[in-house]
């Protein structure tokens, strides 16, 4: 994004997370969306392959404080740091749901 956009998107990826094209799509969104881009790890670097037990692995994942406080320092990162005064939200399948959830604590001005 060009260093004086005031816009950004947060980006949450599906249960592969940066294996994913996630990172693809960022920079895209990056360079052709005139926007800031920020994609959120609440997995802290795990992926889906590595736990054959998904449902316990998405209970270690839990939104209170993964992924509220990952959401909450992302938005307040860019508001601080980038001059970002409208964030928008896009989620990629499990990235969905946590959007979703985010919607208690942020006020998004743009869900995908």
């Amino acid at each position: 994004a060009t260093s004086t956009s005031k816009k950004a998107m947060v980006l949450f990826p599906d249960i592969w997370s940066f294996k994913s094209r996630i990172l693809k799509i960022a920079d895209w969104l990056a360079q052709h969306g005139s926007c800031h881009v920020l994609v959120i790890d609440c997995f802290r670097g795990d992926t889906k392959d590595d736990h054959p037990d998904m449902k316990t692995w998405f209970q270690s994942v839990p939104y209170d404080p993964n992924v509220r406080d990952d959401a909450l320092a992302g938005v307040s990162y860019l508001k601080r740091n980038k001059g970002v005064d409208s964030v928008g939200a896009m989620g990629f399948c499990w990235g969905g749901w946590a959007i979703a959830k985010t919607c208690e604590a942020i006020d998004w001005k743009l869900v995908v």
